[in-house]
């Protein structure tokens, strides 16, 4: 029983154990068998480096393993080396046993070894922490080179502790010099030589089985894995060695694999040499921290082989849930007096600026509605909302219809059915009879029809639900019908909708994130790779339907919406989960890089909360939201990268409407931001587009992008900008005119509830808001 906790605010690392092994043991002497002794180790979270070493203790702890079993130096009584059962003369002390440790006459089982009862791991295995907090890794090649003399190395801004093997050891000296003259000086270096981390948080506490070790845990403590589901660093470094050939191979087929290997690892940055002259598969850091540029990827080969594959694009849609305007995106959008000003994360978000400094920002862009379902609705339809085929099945005859979540569907409605008979051809305003709006008439089905896979990950909110009787695969089911070939990672509605009876779950971007770039890489659908793809994805956060900052401290990693297939492990996620280092500030106000130990969930979490430490409180929910958004945005163009598909993809970021007045139709609740990151079709140096777009133009444009013919297309209300946005001083005079035309004399509709709203050109605005009174009211 082993369980381990990271308080990220109280700065703590919790380990509770019953000491037990969880492999085979080799008894030491007849009541030596391991027993259960219950500890609770409390040690720094993330420490700093302290001014002064001190050695460890002679006899007992210097550490704990992974598996909650103590690590203690490496004598036994008598001055015997522990960890070299081989040299001892001590006839009780042979073979290995001390390799799988050994209990101590009061059955208290233990490691002397530096592996902590194991084979020999990599330099980048995680082993345990020391007492000081700081984690113990595998053993370096050539350690003298780089060790400092407690065994430990600055990795990347941050303290770590590397074990030593045997032949690295002079294990002909004496354990330690001048012991009794008050100046120890430890000469067996196999775990460590000395500490360097602060101590003022470690404990060593015990507990009996009667007692709760967690009653007095701080209230920001969650658990990070225990000895029941834990991943070693070695499965996980394997699972993505074995994922990136198979990525390799299957990209290959025309070309010979000499030269797919050297353009995959000029691409992705694998196969970079670390410090050891190793071959290090995480050396490519996935925060936008990095100094490359697109403009630098954009010459790399692997978008022209993916060009040579396939011409036509991919299309990623990025619709995060409530996300606000930052003035740092132009000017916010603000309703006068009170509206809230939302302050741009001290952090930053490197991601989504990487797509707004490197791509076109549509500078004037707007949402047809102000709330969530009928925004997304004209997203994949290019219709406006009021067109819905359900929300004219469910219309009672008012002059306007009410356009709001509850009746704006993706759902079929069929003409002939007896109680839907408003849904003739003359009422719909010459839309199709059969009001198809699943199964024909949107983006993903019309791109499916004509050649593409389609994925979809993330909030839906557009299907009426069982509530009573939610079941997960059949949500699937519904929204596959509307034209995905995969749907996973997906959300029937807003966390707060109730839509199960046994909520367990809550925000999981790396769930989301995990089976989004599953879909990317091909995975869910047989793909051989060669076809172009949609994926429509949508984010939850920084939706405040549940607590983001909850989120990231209360519910596992595993806990999803598919109650009857949890997840068996942490999602491993490049750039999230897996291979993250991020910059933070210490108590004193230097910044240090710290790296998240891969396949820990927790602790990234942790690092988002880490991030939004010095932000103001009161906008905690938008900052913290953010920064994991943009992490996942951060990790699906990684996914991009490494299987030389970025350059060749369209990926449109954008507000599902505005958050300064959410729900009104002035421009507070319309104006979103836009951005278009597209290096084949619009380079890498970054523009403006000043036309007024609207969500509906979207389908229309995706759709020429694609080169779906006219004859292949539903009618809509948008028209495509492809051709308006010309990047670069070479617009022709016909160009020019077609700029000017949309940003002078475009006029965009927008509707909400029974409200309506026009905006034309650089100036005319006109806002009808109906009053409820029987009577409408108007503003200009």
């Amino acid at each position: 029983d082993h369980r381990m906790y990271v308080c990220p605010l109280s700065r703590r690392r919790v380990v509770i154990s019953n000491n037990m092994p969880d492999h085979d043991t080799r008894p030491l002497r007849t009541n030596g068998a391991p027993c259960e002794h219950f500890v609770k180790f409390t040690l720094p979270l993330d420490p700093n480096v302290t001014g002064t070493t001190l050695e460890p203790a002679k006899f007992g702890y210097v550490g704990v393993a992974l598996n909650g079993v103590g690590i203690y130096g490496p004598t036994e009584g008598g001055g015997a080396n522990a960890a070299e059962p081989e040299l001892n003369v001590n006839g009780s002390i042979v073979d290995a046993r001390f390799w799988y440790g050994h209990a101590s006459r009061r059955g208290l089982h233990h490691y002397h070894d530096p592996f902590g009862g194991g084979g020999v791991p990599g330099s980048e295995a995680l082993l345990g922490y020391a007492v000081d907090g700081m984690p113990i890794y595998g053993p370096l090649e050539d350690p003298d080179d780089v060790l400092d003399e407690c065994n430990g190395r600055f990795v990347e801004g941050k303290y770590r502790y590397h074990v030593r093997a045997k032949e690295d050891v002079d294990e002909g000296l004496d354990y330690c010099e001048d012991w009794d003259g008050g100046s120890p000086v430890v000469n067996w270096k196999y775990v460590v030589g000395c500490l360097r981390g602060p101590f003022e948080n470690t404990t060593l506490e015990t507990w009996d089985a009667t007692t709760d070790p967690e009653a007095d845990l701080p209230s920001d403590c969650r658990l990070e894995y225990r000895s029941d589901m834990s991943v070693p660093y070695w499965l996980v470094e394997s699972m993505f060695n074995a994922e990136t050939s198979t990525s390799d191979s299957s990209s290959s087929d025309s070309e010979s694999s000499e030269e797919s290997s050297d353009e995959s690892s000029d691409e992705s940055g694998e196969g970079n040499a670390d410090g050891n002259g190793k071959k290090n598969p995480g050396s490519t850091k996935p925060n936008a921290k990095t100094k490359q540029t697109d403009a630098e990827e954009s010459d790399g080969t692997s978008s022209s082989n993916s060009r040579q594959r396939h011409r036509r694009p991919n299309i990623v849609i990025i619709q995060p849930d409530d996300l606000v305007h930052y003035d740092e995106w132009t000017p916010s959008p603000v309703e006068g007096t009170g509206s809230p000003i939302y302050s741009f994360p001290r952090y930053g978000l490197p991601n989504i600026e990487r797509l707004r400094r490197n791509g076109v920002q549509l500078m004037r862009a707007h949402a047809s509605s102000p709330t969530c379902g009928p925004s997304r609705y004209s997203t994949l339809t290019g219709r406006f909302a009021s067109r819905s085929a359900y929300g004219r099945a469910t219309a009672t005859g008012e002059e306007f219809r009410n356009v709001k979540v509850p009746t704006t569907k993706l759902e079929d409605v069929r003409a002939d059915d007896s109680d839907r008979t408003n849904l003739t051809s003359s009422s719909s305003g010459g839309l199709r009879s059969d009001a198809l709006d699943c199964t024909e008439d949107n983006l993903a089905a019309v791109l499916k029809a004509n050649g593409y896979r389609t994925g979809m990950a993330g909030k839906w909110h557009l299907a009426d639900i069982d509530k009573d009787g939610y079941r997960y695969d059949v949500e699937v089911e519904k929204v596959k019908s509307c034209g995905f070939s995969f749907v996973d990672g997906m959300y029937s509605e807003n966390l707060n909708d109730g839509f199960t009876a046994n909520k367990t779950f809550s925000h999981n971007m790396e769930w989301v994130t995990d089976v989004s770039i599953e879909f990317i890489k091909g995975g869910g659908d047989d793909s051989d790779g060669e076809t172009p793809f949609l994926l429509y994805f949508n984010p939850t956060v920084p939706h405040g339907a549940a607590s983001v900052f909850g989120s990231l401290i209360g519910p596992s990693c595993r806990s999803t919406p598919d109650l009857d297939h949890p997840l068996d492990r942490d999602p491993l996620v490049r750039g999230m989960t897996v291979d993250f280092t991020y910059e933070a500030t210490t108590s004193n106000g230097t910044t240090v890089a710290r790296v998240v130990p891969s396949g820990s969930c927790a602790e990234y979490r942790s690092s988002v909360v880490d991030r939004a430490r010095n932000d103001p409180p009161d906008v905690r929910q938008q900052t913290l939201g953010a920064l994991w958004l943009d992490d996942s945005v951060g990790a699906l163009m990684r996914a991009l990268e490494e299987t030389g598909e970025l350059n060749n993809t369209i990926i449109l970021f954008q507000q599902d409407h505005g958050m300064q007045a959410k729900g009104s139709l002035y421009e507070g609740g319309t104006r979103i931001a836009s951005f278009v990151h597209y290096p084949d079709g619009f380079g890498t140096e970054g523009s403006q587009f000043y036309g007024l777009t609207s969500t509906v133009d979207i389908a229309p444009t995706m759709m020429d992008f694609a080169g779906v013919a006219d004859d292949d297309r539903y009618p809509m209300d948008g028209e495509s900008w492809k051709d308006a946005v010309v990047v670069g001083g070479g617009a022709t005079e016909e160009e020019e005119e077609e700029r000017r035309r949309w940003r002078d004399e475009r006029c965009l509709f927008f509707e909400g509830d029974y409200d309506r709203s026009v905006r034309c050109g650089r100036c005319d605005k006109f806002v009808r808001v109906d009053l409820k009174t029987g009577s409408s009211g108007t503003a200009f």
